[in-house]
């Protein structure tokens, strides 16, 4: 008896039509074939009589649950459902059909599904109802909420639908590249953003007031910049500073508010009162080697004081 030679046909065992490397089936369905372990019966998704695995399958079932239908995998249906008509095409591998409990197992005990399972379920909708619930316009807070708001707190609300969000998102964006900002700095503040528009929802004003700005957990001067050109930010609100102006929050803020030199009042009154003479500080020159008091170049000059002499 000579070698069985390849030859275009439909398989007996998956239906399939296309080259047979093993008259009357395909190569998959010879090796399913001489498989011990494989018993004949009822295929549970087709009902298909033939050669099916552990799980109760056959492999046509399975390369479609696989491929298409893992809401059958997720939930066994007891309907019947039909196979669909498959080609076999010259060197183009199949996944494993394998039972899908030895997918399950995993080290820590419990049973999750396989990847190709994952890959099919429907992406979660992230829109936590608890989190800042919007309520209806122009409703008064009973009660001014106290609020504590994180990053990680926005992607609970990650696909929410925001009001005046697509007005902020393009000036976002134009802000980025006049400020050459980088990927980061957009994602973290679209996420600050979307905390601000769902904070004003939650207290039921038309317009974002001082009292969103206070509570965002960063960028709060360029938020506040980005609803003003999107037409968001209340008139009247003056609480945070826009990039470059110096508030008192910062470095420069508290250099600028603190008084020149150590004659401040409460320095003079305490020196007055032991019956010393205030003391004068002279300003710190442009130049931060410029020589000071002391006579020599000196990095700190408003450090030194006067001496006579």
């Amino acid at each position: 008896m000579g070698k069985v030679r390849p030859r275009p046909g439909q398989c007996q065992g998956c239906l399939g039509w296309g080259m047979l490397a093993q008259p009357p089936y395909c190569s998959p369905c010879h090796q399913w074939r001489s498989k011990k372990y494989h018993q004949r019966g009822a295929c549970r998704r087709c009902g298909r009589v033939g050669l099916v695995n552990a799980d109760g399958l056959c492999p046509p079932c399975i390369g479609e649950i696989q491929e298409s239908d893992a809401a059958w995998y997720f939930n066994p249906a007891p309907e019947l459902r039909p196979v669909q008509l498959v080609f076999i095409l010259t060197g183009l591998r199949l996944p494993p059909r394998m039972p899908f409990g030895s997918y399950r197992a995993r080290s820590d005990g419990r049973f999750h599904p396989p990847p190709w399972a994952r890959a099919q379920l429907p992406a979660e909708v992230l829109d936590d109802p608890w989190f800042c619930p919007p309520v209806m316009a122009g409703q008064l807070p009973l009660f001014e909420a106290r609020r504590m708001l994180t990053i990680a707190g926005a992607r609970k609300i990650r696909d929410r639908v925001l009001a005046g969000w697509d007005q902020a998102e393009p000036v976002l964006a134009a802000y980025a590249a006049e400020h050459e900002y980088g990927q980061w700095w957009q994602l973290t503040m679209a996420a600050v953003l979307r905390l601000a528009l769902a904070v004003r929802e939650a207290d039921g004003n038309p317009l974002i007031d001082d009292a969103v700005l206070t509570v965002l957990p960063r960028f709060a001067g360029a938020a506040a910049e980005i609803l003003r050109r999107a037409g968001l930010l209340d008139a009247s609100c003056g609480g945070c500073r826009v990039r470059g102006e110096a508030g008192t929050g910062s470095a420069r803020g508290r250099a600028a508010a603190r008084p020149a030199g150590r004659g401040a009042p409460a320095a003079d009154a305490r020196r007055a009162s032991s019956g010393r003479p205030p003391v004068a500080i002279s300003p710190a020159p442009a130049s931060a080697a410029a020589r000071c008091s002391c006579g020599s170049p000196c990095p700190s000059p408003a450090r030194h004081r006067d001496r006579p002499g």
